[in-house]
Formats: structure tokens, C-alpha cells, sequence
């Protein structure tokens, strides 16, 4: 019975000690032989001197020191390595990508939970297993297999080192785009393989849809109607470097995208200068300011070319140009301005006609239509009205009472006051004229200015007693251009009252039967203007 209790005392102490950190163990080992080492030497020089002598001592001294101070160094340096290993171990868990771990058999020694993650593959499922088997697809790993023989010898490969995008393949079956960074260490004399693996699905994608929305603003600025023109500046603004055209620019530029990128703006269109385009480059560059350039003609010794640009700045500092090609508008344009200057001839011509034709009948009549003619017109321009309502005022008043052609003469020339029903057939010539007139296209709307010429502001003109409003602008002015000739200037029946009586008739019927704006225009025009009839 004692002997088993001291083999089973035993086996406990060995139990203990095996269980006992190696740092622990290897110093009390240490520790255990140097004091017996130095008991030995101690009773060794006991024996032969009488008495340990000091050497010993020290000797002893030296050894025990060194067995208390090595275990102590031994735990800084083994507490170092579990530190550098914890810290790995928590790099391997934390990790967003996935680290795989492959020794020199190509069989995964380690693998993370993102790897798991992204894989499918447990850590239970993946260690032990062949890398070249698991992770590349099926058409990848005969390449995979033949550059791993070569890393296995060298430590080299194709892709150590390198950041590589591949294809990899999910525990379902499912491929996936990856970047692959593979990096050589050596353990215990031979090479092992750390991978680090990045999922770039989500990359790939985006730049599937960059590539296709490229894509579909290459088709969109090549489709459009508009020429588009991009341009760097170049010396701060000295000029302005073409970088990218479309093809309707081609077509307008008469030349090809290829022949005119990388070129500047001054050597392939000599003329931006002098057109003023060229100035426009340099503000929008300079200020940031979009700017709108209209029809514009531009000519060098291979085009000539009307062209409206608008000019704006993109936040890279590019300068981009919208431009049409307008020369056929401006062509056709042109042709209309023509005819209607044909067309304005012709009118001329055709009231001269019948101003002339009034004026072998009533002399007085066609005098009295040219000078309102033109006071009409200084009224209208003093009221800023545009060119061609002016224009078209001058023209009405020509005629104006074109319809007294059919009143008899005598009653037109009579010296005398006129009875009641003599004055009767006189206001008949307001509807009268506008018969006359109403079947001619004019541009303008002579026929009411001849119709309405008397009517007043509070109804009691005539012929159709029209108010306010209801009075054409232009008529309205006609009227008080007329009351002035007929005051100012000789009647067969009466001299002129002269300039003064006339501004004092029309200030008085101010606002009540004459329109106040056209009034008051009419007094700046004679008082501060000097107006006077030259006819």
C-alpha cells in the first residue's frame, strides 16, 4: 500500500508539473540545480580546505543569480510572443476582409470570420483543406496549382506580392470578383502563403454603371442637334486647348474630332477673335459667369458662318460651348427682310398713289395728311414705341382721310362755315377710307387708324362712338396729331391759329376726348423738342 501511494504521489507531482506553464517549470529547474550545483561545489571545497573558500562563494553567487534572472528574461520574452500572437489573432477576427492562411502543401492553415463570411465556408470546413480546391473556380485551377508549385520552392509567383483581381468561387456555386493580395513568409525553414481578399462586387458594379452612363452621354452629346465643344485654358487664358467635340460640332466646324482635339482654339478658328467669341472665353474662364453669345458671324479662310454660342464653366475649370449653326435662319431672314422692304416700297408706292390721286381733288387735304404723318410719328417715338409701330403710325397717317375721296370737292374746298348736313357727309369719310383701305394687307392696322382717327376718349367721337380702350393705340395718337395740324396750320375757310392755340386745345381736351400719354408726349415733343412741321 505505501508503494502505491508513492507512485500515485508521484504521477500527481508530474501531473502538476506538466500542467505548469513551460516559463514556471524551466525556472524552478534552473533554480533547483544551480543551489544543488552549488551546495556540491561548496561541500566539494569543504573537504579539501577545511572550509569553503571565497571563490566558491562567489562562484555560487554568480550561478544563482543567473538561475533567478534567466527565468525572468525568459518571461518577458514569452509574454511577448502571446501578446504579438493575441494581437494577431485579434487582427484575424476583426479584419473586414478576408485572411486565409496557406502552408507550403497549399492546404489553409487559418481562416477568419470575414473569410468565412464571404465564402460560406466555416473555419471547421476550410482548415486542412486544399486552397487550390475551395476558393478558384473550376478553369482557374490548373494556373492556380502550377504558379503554387513554383511559390513552394522560391517563395515567388505571378501573383505574390501584387494586388490582382480575380474571380472566386462561394460555397454555393456562385462566382464573385475579388482583389487578391498574396504575401510570402517562411515558417520553420518552409514558404507559407497569407492572402488577404477583398469582395469588389459592389465596385465592379458601380463601375459597370459609370461605364454604361458614359455610355449614354457619349450617345446623348454625340445625338445632339447642337455643336458641344470642351476646352482647357492654357498660360491662364491665353488660349484654350480643345479636348473633347461632338459630332455636330464636327459637322458645323467641317472637321473631325480627331484632327482638332489637343489643338487650340486660336490655331483651329482664327476668327474667334475678331468675332468676339475668344473674349467671351477668357470672361466665363476668368469669372465663372455663363455667358450668352447671339447670332455672331464668323469667317476664316475655310468657313463663313453665322453661329450663336452660349459659353459656361464646369467645376473642373473646362470651358464648354454650345453652338447652332444659324446661317440658314439668318439667310431666310434676310430674304424676308427683303421682301418686306419690296413689300414697304410697294406700300409706298401704293399710298403715294392715293394720296396723290386725293390731292388732284383737295390739295389742302393731302398737305394736312403728311404733316400729321409726321408729328404722329415724333408722338409715337417720344412714347418709345418700337420701330415698326412707328413705322406703321407714319404709314396711317398718310392716309388718314383717304376717305374724303368721296366727298364732293365743293364741299372739301368751301371757303365758307359748313351747313349741318354738308358736315354729315364730311364724317362719312372716316368709313368711308376704311372700305377703301380694309381689303390691303398691311402689316399694320391702317384700316382702323383711318376708321377710328375721331373717335375720343369719352365716346362722342365718331363714326362708331368707340371709348377709351376700345380706341387702337395708334389712332388715339392720330387724333392728336391731327387736332394739331387742323388748329395750327390754313384752312380753305379760316387762316391758322398758330402753334400755341393748338397745344392749348389739346391740353384742354386732355384725358376727357384726346388720350392723356399721347397729349403729354406731344407737349414734350413741341415745347422741349422744337418740333415744327416741314411741310
Amino acid at each position: 500500500m505505501a508503494g502505491t501511494d508513492e507512485r500515485n504521489m508521484k504521477n500527481k507531482k508530474l501531473t502538476e508539473l506538466l500542467n505548469t506553464p513551460l516559463g514556471v517549470t524551466l525556472a524552478i529547474t534552473l533554480l533547483i540545480a544551480a543551489v544543488e550545483l552549488f551546495i556540491m561545489l561548496v561541500a566539494h571545497d569543504a573537504l579539501i580546505h577545511g572550509t569553503a573558500t571565497g571563490a566558491y562563494w562567489e562562484f555560487g553567487g554568480v550561478l544563482l543569480l543567473t538561475a533567478l534572472v534567466a527565468p525572468a528574461l525568459y518571461f518577458l520574452v514569452f509574454r511577448e510572443m502571446r501578446e504579438s500572437e493575441e494581437r494577431f489573432r485579434q487582427i484575424l477576427a476583426t479584419a473586414p476582409n478576408a485572411i486565409v492562411i496557406v502552408d507550403v502543401q497549399g492546404r489553409i492553415t487559418d481562416w477568419n470570420p470575414a473569410a468565412q463570411q464571404m465564402f460560406g465556408y466555416s473555419r471547421e470546413e476550410a482548415v486542412g483543406q486544399p486552397m487550390h480546391q475551395l476558393l478558384p473556380p473550376h478553369r482557374y485551377r490548373g494556373d492556380a496549382e502550377h504558379g503554387f508549385a513554383r511559390f513552394r520552392e522560391t517563395g515567388e509567383g505571378p501573383v505574390v506580392g501584387k494586388v490582382t483581381e480575380i474571380s472566386a468561387l462561394r460555397k454555393s456555386g456562385s462566382e464573385f470578383p475579388v482583389e487578391l493580395s498574396i504575401s510570402a513568409i517562411k515558417l520553420k525553414g518552409c514558404w507559407s502563403a497569407i492572402g488577404i481578399i477583398h469582395d469588389i462586387t459592389e465596385r465592379k458594379r458601380a463601375e459597370r454603371a459609370f461605364g454604361e452612363s458614359i455610355e449614354r452621354y457619349r450617345q446623348l452629346f454625340d445625338s445632339m442637334s447642337s455643336g458641344v465643344a470642351v476646352y482647357t485654358a492654357r498660360n491662364g487664358g491665353e488660349d484654350f486647348i480643345l479636348k473633347e467635340m461632338n459630332r455636330a460640332g464636327e459637322r458645323i466646324c467641317q472637321t473631325s474630332r480627331e484632327q482638332a482635339v489637343g489643338r487650340g482654339v486660336l490655331e483651329l478658328f482664327p476668327g474667334v477673335i475678331e468675332m468676339g467669341l475668344f473674349e467671351v472665353f477668357r470672361q466665363v474662364w476668368s469669372t465663372g459667369k455663363p455667358q450668352h453669345q447671339p447670332d455672331s458671324f464668323y469667317r476664316d479662310n475655310r468657313l463663313s458662318i453665322w453661329v450663336v454660342n452660349y459659353v459656361y464653366k464646369l467645376p473642373s475649370g473646362e470651358i464648354v460651348a454650345i453652338y447652332d449653326d444659324v446661317t440658314k435662319r439668318k439667310q431666310v431672314e434676310e430674304l424676308q427682310r427683303q421682301n418686306q422692304e419690296q413689300l414697304r416700297v410697294a406700300m409706298e408706292d401704293t399710298i403715294g398713289a392715293i394720296a396723290a390721286t386725293l390731292e388732284q381733288r383737295d390739295p389742302y387735304t393731302a398737305g394736312h395728311q403728311r404733316r400729321v404723318a409726321q408729328l404722329a410719328a415724333a408722338i409715337g417715338e417720344e412714347m418709345g414705341l418700337a420701330h415698326e409701330l412707328i413705322e406703321g403710325i407714319h404709314f396711317g397717317g398718310l392716309i388718314h382721310d383717304i376717305g374724303k375721296i368721296s366727298v364732293p370737292a365743293e364741299i372739301l374746298g368751301k371757303p365758307g362755315r359748313l351747313t349741318g348736313i354738308e358736315f354729315g357727309l364730311i364724317k362719312t369719310h372716316a368709313e368711308a377710307g376704311y372700305e377703301i383701305v380694309k381689303g390691303i394687307a398691311f402689316p399694320w392696322p391702317v384700316a382702323d387708324m383711318v376708321r377710328q382717327h375721331h373717335e375720343r376718349m369719352d365716346g362722342s367721337g365718331y363714326p362708331l362712338g368707340l371709348k377709351g380702350e376700345q380706341i387702337a393705340l395708334e389712332a388715339r395718337i392720330l387724333a392728336v396729331a391731327d387736332v394739331v395740324e387742323a388748329m395750327s396750320a390754313n384752312r380753305p375757310y379760316r387762316p391758322g391759329l398758330g402753334m400755341d392755340a393748338a397745344i392749348d386745345e389739346i391740353t384742354r381736351g386732355r384725358g376727357a376726348q384726346l388720350d392723356p400719354v399721347a397729349v403729354d408726349a406731344c407737349l414734350r415733343v413741341v415745347r422741349e423738342k422744337g418740333f415744327v412741321f416741314t411741310e
